[in-house]
């Protein structure tokens, strides 16, 4: 905008200037026009003086002195006035046309300004593109100063930890070399005290070679011993629960069980395993009772801790059934639950209450199946 500002100042300006030029131009045509009007006028004039002057080697002698001394005529008078008005047409138009001259010179420095402003402004909105251009620069510059500011502070921290993590890894360098040499010297003991070991371990050796020869012997007595004692114990095992070949592994896991509660020294197990044996040699009349106490020892020495009888107690009644099968016995076992009611025909307590909270024996019944002793129970 401001560009053309100046381009519509310089065309006024050059507008201006040939308006001017064609005036002096125009004065110039009318000062040529009045300079011939003048020299016709004096040619005039001179050519009718001329023409009244009579040459002095004539008859008659007329001077122009005394022709233009006596002339007076108005049209003399007329004529030498228009002469000096032309005269003085001709130098106030000279006058114009240097003022016109004066004026053209003065626009054409303006206009010679004009154009050199106008090349200093076209340089100096060049200077203001570039301007613009740097300062954009400048300030993506900025964003990337701001940038690199971030990305220091950034590296700063990151650079700042290391130095942490060097300090860190050299006080544990440090402490490294200190416990190195602790455990330098620590070696050097250790190795001085591996020397004894090693002496030791020679002396020990040959005292272990000498143990093992020892262990040998013992162990062949020992082996032999065993199988005496596990003779001894299998002809034990049949003395109390007689010949179990035929049981199923089971029965003999519990027999098992049994005997080593035994050997433990359990009073429990020691009273269930008596009446046991009296029952492999009783007679039909004391089946029942043996059967009532085996039964009693048995829950005095396994509590029941379920409701409903458990797959060790259906074992056992499965296996005394068994043995009085083979001895010609009728009596058999019922067992009871946690939870039943109290029943006096075939339940026995000296506690009050109606429902069973504890088993201490089962039921003994004929070879009818009807009760025969009452099972002991606790209630509540």
């Amino acid at each position: 905008m401001k560009n053309s500002l100046h381009d519509e100042t310089i065309k006024e300006f050059q507008d201006c200037l040939r308006d001017f030029r064609s005036s002096a131009s125009d004065l110039q045509r009318l000062q040529r026009q009045l300079e011939g009007r003048i020299r016709k006028l004096e040619d005039d004039y001179e050519t009718r003086i001329s023409s009244l002057v009579i040459p002095e080697d004539s008859a008659v002698s007329i001077k122009r002195s005394d022709i233009e001394g006596e002339l007076s005529s108005e049209e003399i008078i007329e004529l030498k006035g228009e002469i000096r008005s032309l005269r003085k047409t001709l130098d106030d138009r000279n006058k114009e046309l240097e003022a016109e001259r004066n004026n053209c010179d003065s626009l054409e420095l303006t206009l010679s300004a004009l154009k050199s402003m106008k090349t200093k402004f076209e340089e100096g909105e060049k200077k203001f593109a570039e301007y613009d251009t740097l300062k954009q620069q400048l300030l993506d510059s900025g964003r990337q100063c701001s940038e690199l500011e971030k990305y220091c502070e950034e590296t700063r921290g990151k650079a700042l930890g290391l130095k942490r993590q060097y300090e860190n890894k050299c006080g544990e360098i440090e402490k490294y070399r200190r416990e190195k040499v602790e455990n330098e010297e620590t070696v050097t003991k250790l190795q001085s005290r591996i020397s004894e070991l090693e002496n030791e371990l020679v002396s020990e050796s040959r005292n272990r070679q000498a143990a093992d020869k020892s262990k040998q012997e013992l162990e062949e007595k020992a082996g032999v011993y065993e199988v005496g004692i596990q003779n001894r114990e299998n002809q034990f095992r049949k003395l109390l629960f007689g010949d179990l070949s035929g049981e199923s592994l089971d029965v003999i896991s519990f027999f098992d069980e049994t005997m080593q509660s035994l050997l433990l020294g359990k009073r429990e197990a020691l009273g269930f395993t008596a009446r046991l044996m009296a029952l492999r040699s009783c007679t039909a009349d004391s089946a029942p009772s043996l059967l009532k106490d085996i039964g009693d020892s048995y829950y005095a020495w396994k509590p029941r801790g379920s409701e409903a009888p458990t797959a060790e107690e259906l074992l056992l009644v499965g296996f005394l059934k068994s043995l009085l099968a083979r001895q010609g016995i009728k009596n058999s076992i019922e067992l009871v639950s946690c939870g039943d009611r109290f029943d006096s025909s075939v339940h026995a307590s000296a506690d009050r209450g109606s429902e069973i909270s504890a088993v201490r024996g089962w039921i003994v019944t004929r070879d009818n199946g009807r009760p025969l002793i009452r099972a002991s129970v606790s209630l509540s």
